[in-house]
C-alpha cells in the first residue's frame, strides 16, 4: 500500500494565531466568528484536559471553516491553510493515543471511571485512498441514503440522487474537467457510511469493548456527512456516527453505561487527491475523535 501524508503539524499556539488572523480581517463580516474566536481563544488556553482542549479547538475550526466556505469571495485573504489543516501533531501531543481505553477495565466500576476520566479519546486510522478502490455500487447506496452537507448546503441522498451530489461536489473541488467527476467520488467514498462509519465503528470496538458490554448504534442522532472545500485547494472531511454503550446483563437495554460520539475527520490536499485518481491503491491518514459521555442514571455498577 502506497501511504500518502496530507497533514501538517499544527500546534494550538497556531489555532489562535488563525483565529486572531481572521478577527483582524476588517472585512471580513460574518456575526458568528466573534462568538468562534472567543470560544477559541478560551478553549486553545486551556491546560486541565488538553485532548479535550484540542477537540473543542478542531470543532470550532471546522464551522469557522464550513462558514468561510460558503462565502468564497472572501477566502483568499485570510490564512486558510494552517487553519483547515486537521493538526496531527497536535492531536499526537495531546496525548490521545496513550490514554487507558474504558474497555481494559477489570469492572464495570472502572469502566465507567475511565470514560469520565478520558472523555476525549483520539485514534489514528487509515483509509482507502486510490480511485481504483472505489466501488461505485457501494458509494451510490450509501450517499443515496444519506444526508450530505457540502461547503454549508444539504443534499438529501434520497431527493437530489446521486449523480447530481457529484456534479456538485466536482463544481467545488474545481479540477481540470476530465479528473473532477473521479475526484468527487473518491471524496463520497471516504466520507460515506461503509468507510467512515465502518472504521469509527472498528474503533469503537478496539476502544470500548471489554467482554462486559454492548453497543448499539444511535442512527437518529448522527450528524449528516459533511465536505468543506476551500480555495486554499484543502478539502475537510467529517463523519459522525453515535452510539449507546449498555452492560451486557441490561437485556431491554433501558440503562445506557455511556453515549458515545464518533467523529471520523481527515483532510486532503489538491496535489496529494490529483495523484489518487491513477494510482491501484493507496492509504489516507485519517483520525476518529471520540468523545464520551457517562449516563446520568447509567447501568454500570460493579459487576
Amino acid at each position: 500500500m502506497t501511504e500518502v501524508t496530507s497533514w501538517v503539524p499544527l500546534t494550538i499556539a497556531d489555532l489562535q494565531h488563525d483565529f486572531e488572523s481572521c478577527s483582524d480581517a476588517a472585512h471580513l463580516k460574518i456575526p458568528q466568528l466573534a462568538g468562534l474566536i472567543e470560544m477559541g481563544s478560551k478553549v486553545s488556553t486551556c491546560t486541565s484536559d488538553l485532548t479535550s482542549a484540542v477537540f473543542e479547538v478542531e470543532q470550532q475550526k471546522r464551522r469557522l471553516c464550513s462558514m468561510l466556505a460558503q462565502n468564497r469571495a472572501i477566502l483568499e485573504p485570510i490564512a486558510l491553510k494552517r487553519i483547515v489543516q486537521c493538526s496531527r501533531q497536535c492531536l499526537d501531543d495531546a496525548g490521545g493515543f496513550s490514554r487507558e481505553a474504558p474497555g481494559s477495565s477489570d469492572s464495570m466500576q472502572q469502566y465507567a471511571d475511565l470514560v469520565a476520566k478520558s472523555p476525549v479519546i483520539v485514534r489514528p486510522v487509515q483509509v482507502p485512498f486510490a480511485f481504483a478502490q472505489v466501488v461505485d455500487k457501494q458509494n451510490r447506496k450509501d450517499i443515496g441514503r444519506d444526508e450530505v452537507v457540502l461547503n454549508g448546503t444539504v443534499f438529501r441522498g434520497a431527493e437530489a440522487g446521486y449523480d447530481a451530489i457529484v456534479s456538485q461536489l466536482a463544481e467545488q473541488l474545481g479540477l481540470a474537467a476530465e479528473d473532477s467527476n473521479k475526484a468527487a467520488q473518491l471524496v463520497l467514498s471516504i466520507l460515506n457510511r461503509t468507510v467512515s462509519g465502518g472504521v469509527s465503528l472498528t474503533e469503537l470496538y478496539s476502544v470500548f469493548l471489554n467482554g462486559e458490554v454492548l453497543v448499539k448504534p444511535d442512527s437518529a442522532a448522527a450528524l449528516p456527512l459533511e465536505s468543506i472545500v476551500l480555495s486554499s485547494s484543502e478539502v475537510m472531511l467529517s463523519g459522525h456516527t453515535a452510539y449507546q454503550i449498555f452492560h451486557q446483563d441490561d437485556v431491554d437495554l433501558s440503562k445506557p453505561i455511556c453515549t458515545v460520539d464518533a467523529f471520523f475527520v481527515t483532510c486532503i490536499g489538491r496535489e496529494a487527491l490529483v495523484e489518487a485518481l491513477v494510482r491501484e491503491d493507496g492509504e489516507l491518514p485519517s483520525f476518529v475523535v471520540f468523545k464520551s459521555t457517562v449516563a446520568a442514571d447509567g447501568g454500570a455498577g460493579d459487576a
